[in-house]
């Protein structure tokens, strides 16, 4: 069965958790093809976690004992006038990006898929409109400054899987090609561009 967790229980994280409690009751007593735990800093209650995303040891603990194969994170420092002093912002920068790259290092480690909400607070605001992914990024504030760093953390690998090849003909070919296509959905999705696996079942070498 696969194990999710939502880290994060404000508002969009108690959406995520009454949906699920509404997606389980309507099975009758049935099994869901998924389970999601769910977890905050806050003190564990009966169907709430704790988990202090900022401690790496933590986490890593964690989420070995979990076997989780999605991590949905809901979590995020939003006081935006607090970020602004001094506790604030060290606050809203272990949180809001320091904390995704233990996330992300899990997540590599493990066969995990991540997917991390933001904020539009990483767009200006000035035009007066919803800015789309390839259009610049202009954080007024600190939390949308943290924001975007976390969202810099995040690292785009890939791999490409082929039954077979001719390794002369068009191993350079294939491998360019799909480097190429990381690099375009890395820019797209404003993420850093990581490694590309290149795996051949049945490689054709000639020794003549």
């Amino acid at each position: 069965m696969i194990k999710v967790l939502v880290i994060g229980m404000g508002q969009l994280g108690k959406c995520i958790k009454d949906s699920y409690v509404r997606y389980v009751k309507s099975l009758d007593g049935n099994n869901p093809s998924f389970v999601i735990d769910f977890a905050t800093n806050e003190p564990e209650t009966e169907d709430v976690m704790q988990l202090d995303i900022t401690n790496k040891e933590q986490f890593k603990e964690f989420c070995d004992n979990g076997g989780y194969k999605f991590i949905i994170n809901c979590a995020a420092y939003t006081n935006v006038n607090a970020a602004n002093t001094k506790a604030g912002a060290q606050l809203s920068k272990l949180i809001n990006r320091d904390a995704l790259v233990h996330m992300a290092d899990w997540c590599e480690s493990n066969a995990c898929n991540l997917v991390h909400i933001s904020t539009d607070y990483v767009f200006s605001g000035r035009d007066g409109i919803m800015k789309e992914n390839d259009q610049s990024f202009h954080p007024l504030s600190i939390y949308g400054k943290t924001k975007k760093e976390g969202e810099d953390k995040l690292i785009l690998n890939g791999i490409l899987n082929q039954r077979s090849q001719d390794v002369l003909a068009a191993n350079n070919w294939n491998v360019c090609q799909y480097a190429v296509l990381l690099h375009m959905l890395a820019q797209v999705c404003d993420m850093n561009v990581g490694e590309l696996v290149h795996v051949i079942a049945d490689a054709h070498i000639y020794d003549r």
